[in-house]
């Protein structure tokens, strides 16, 4: 498989992971990347890694880790820096060391070097894997932060671990004394670079803003170079380029407290960016490991030296044990060190110790679970040296990679189905309740723009009226809002049509034989409207209108009228038409202020039903106005392409006009107590992306 051929195919599975996530939420999307990854190698064929361990941490890593860092909570990190520290440099080592001696006790044919450097490589966290299983949980705050934080500088540690174990196996020596200066040198180096560039890039974006640039393209771009540059200095300099670029990025990340229109949108645009490309490259290094695992266990299967042994298993579940274990010690002596003091475990001393212990080990059995491993440790167990120093081909690279993505994937998979289990997902969707509320919101918008409709904008309210009927459906639909009111206007409007109609018979207005062709419909149309459906609805809507003047013009033709004659009975049909539809519209508007000064009051119709009755039938009548030379509506005499910069004006608006009313109601329903805070700045905060994006139209 060619470069090209492999980039599409990634590509192309990355895109449907996505779609595949929305059908099983419920597993988290690395493992589905992973399996689509080994599906493809299976059907195309052995996918080798073309790029190098260095260019890999560059392309993947180091955007990763940007983005992460710049989207923290930086004085929450502060806060919790001393079990950070603990957990980036005492955990990893030490669990470094002891997983290195079990694995060296599990496969003696492996070299103690070689079993460090596999242990170091299994020592970081990830952060978009911790990310993503905090966003399907509901990890204790506290514990998120300390999780987040470590995922964001124990890559660093390992990977520097993960250095010395390399060197030691390819050169045979190793001095500890060295390798914690080395250690020392490279993190603070690392430290000092990011510091020194995040302030110089600061410098140049003032320069840059001060030169009246503010093109939200370029700060973008900007933004997405840094990791890139700030990484690739570092390492040139010897010093980690990972921290480097972490450090960086919590600097800059102080520059988002700026409240001004450029800077809003700025932060819209670069979210959106950055969500798309972290979403990307992290499903591509999923992938690519799913990719690599059948050419990696084939490869065990031809080794000479030791062919592929089903206690290798057996093995990644003993050495997935012994890390956890060594995380649940280290995990529940941090917990409890930081709430040995805590004074909120209340009642009397046995009932308080019992309550704090459950908490302790709560909350040190949720951060061993969700200490998941992924992308920083499949980088780094890529970077084992193909050949050692003495020339000799290093045979036992393909088992340390295989045990490595074994360890990486059963960690997946525990969190994915225990993590749950200990701490159960508070959604943030909506509740049937704030369903509701919502709903209310959205309909206190349709009565105001329906208040504010005059004949120059009613074209353009209905445009608007009809998304935000739109919005009220979507909710509906997915919350199983009972809508029968729907049909019970429907029914309503055609005993109006069916009264109009009589009315004009008796006043002669309307010949019998028109009239009665159209009632004949009306009853067409009422036995057969189907419950819960609009689209029908409005099907046999046009069918009965079809068949009423069909029947009217068949009896015309029979009595042998002149084609003048016809012409004029098909007036008479779009004039009768038009006067039931303006009697449905007066009912309607009519209905629509009941429903605005009696709103709770008991069989109601739903707002927006009416608004979207309204809409339609004003489009039908403007159709039957123009064919019959009526020129009345302004509506239809007056019809705008949708590309007129008047129309479109007036759209715009109409959308600013939604979105305020949109605002004042959910102030309303927050001051009476409908709608919690969160919910409550939740909604504002969509409304202010909405007026953002509308803005951005407008540039």
């Amino acid at each position: 498989m060619s470069s090209f051929e492999a980039i599409l195919l990634i590509g192309g599975m990355v895109l449907l992971s996505s779609i595949i996530s929305q059908f099983i939420p419920d597993i988290s999307v690395p493992l589905i990347q992973i399996a689509l990854g080994v599906g493809c190698a299976l059907i195309f064929g052995d996918f080798e890694l073309s790029v190098t361990p260095e260019a890999f941490m560059l392309i993947f890593i180091a955007p990763l880790l940007f983005n992460d860092a710049l989207r923290s909570d930086r004085a929450a990190l502060w806060r919790l820096r001393e079990p950070i520290a603990g957990i980036v440099v005492g955990l990893v080592f030490l669990s470094t060391i002891i997983t290195g001696y079990v694995a060296h006790a599990l496969l003696p044919v492996l070299s103690l070097a070689g079993c460090f450097a596999l242990a170091a490589s299994l020592g970081p966290t990830d952060a978009v894997s911790v990310a993503s299983m905090a966003r399907r949980t509901s990890i204790p705050r506290d514990e998120e932060l300390v999780l987040q934080g470590e995922s964001l500088f124990n890559d660093a540690s390992g990977i520097i671990a993960f250095t010395f174990a390399v060197t030691a196996l390819s050169t045979g020596a190793f001095n500890l004394l060295n390798a914690a200066g080395s250690f020392l040198l490279v993190f603070a180096g690392g430290l000092a670079v990011g510091v020194i560039l995040a302030l110089l890039r600061a410098l140049f974006i003032r320069w840059v803003r001060a030169t009246g640039i503010e093109n939200t393209t370029f700060h973008v771009l900007i933004e997405l170079i840094t990791p890139f540059l700030i990484f690739i200095i570092a390492e040139s300099l010897a010093v980690s380029g990972v921290i480097a670029v972490v450090c960086a990025a919590l600097i800059q990340n102080d520059s988002a407290t700026q409240v001004t229109p450029s800077a809003a949108r700025l932060n819209l645009v670069s979210t959106s960016v950055w969500s798309v490309l972290v979403y990307t490259l992290n499903g591509t290094v999923f992938l690519i490991m799913g990719m690599r695992l059948p050419g990696v266990v084939k490869q065990l299967w031809l080794d000479a030296n030791h062919h592929f042994d089903p206690k290798l298993i057996l093995y990644i579940f003993v050495i997935t044990a012994v890390i956890m274990l060594v995380r649940l010690i280290w995990t529940t002596g941090m917990v409890y060190v930081r709430h040995r003091k805590d004074g909120a475990f209340i009642g009397n001393k046995a009932t308080a110790a019992r309550e704090k212990l459950r908490y302790i080990l709560r909350s040190a059995t949720i951060m061993t679970v969700a200490g998941v491993r992924g992308t920083v440790t499949l980088s780094t167990i890529f970077m084992l040296p193909i050949y050692l120093a003495d020339g000799s081909e290093f045979h036992n690279r393909a088992l340390l990679v295989f045990l490595a993505s074994g360890v990486i994937l059963l960690t997946m998979i525990i969190a994915n189905f225990v993590l749950p289990l200990l701490a159960p997902h508070q959604t943030d969707h909506l509740d049937e309740d704030e369903a509701t509320q919502f709903i209310d919101i959205l309909r206190q918008v349709l009565l105001k723009l329906n208040d504010q409709v005059t004949p120059e904008n009613a074209r353009a309210t209905e445009e608007v009226v009809r998304a935000y009927n739109a919005r009220i459906d979507y909710i509906k639909t997915h919350h199983a809002i009972d809508d029968a009111g729907r049909d019970r206007l429907r029914l309503m409007i055609l005993d109006w049509e069916k009264e109009n109609t009589l009315a004009l018979m008796e006043s002669k207005e309307v010949s019998t034989g028109l009239g009665f062709s159209y009632l004949f419909s009306l009853n067409r149309i009422r036995d057969r409207v189907h419950t819960g459906n609009r689209r029908r609805f409005w099907m046999l809507r046009v069918m009965g209108e079809l068949r009423a003047r069909r029947r009217a013009m068949g009896k015309v033709s029979r009595v042998g009228l002149s084609r003048e004659q016809m012409e004029k009975t098909q007036l008479h049909m779009n004039a009768l038409h038009v006067s039931n539809y303006d009697y449905v519209l007066d009912k309607l508007n009519g209905l629509l202020d009941i429903e605005h000064s009696e709103h709770d009051h008991a069989g109601h119709i739903d707002v927006e039903d009416i608004s979207a009755m309204i809409v339609e039938y004003r489009r039908h009548r403007d159709r039957y106005a123009t064919a019959g030379g009526d020129r009345r509506s302004v509506t239809g005499a007056a019809m705008l392409s949708p590309l007129d910069r008047k129309h479109h004006a007036q759209v715009t608006e109409i959308r600013h006009l939604g979105l305020q009313y949109e605002r004042e109601a959910i102030m309303r329903l927050f001051d009476d107590g409908k709608l919690s805070r969160k919910r409550a700045r939740e909604l504002r905060d969509n409304v202010a992306l909405m007026e953002l994006d509308l803005a951005a139209e407008l540039d």
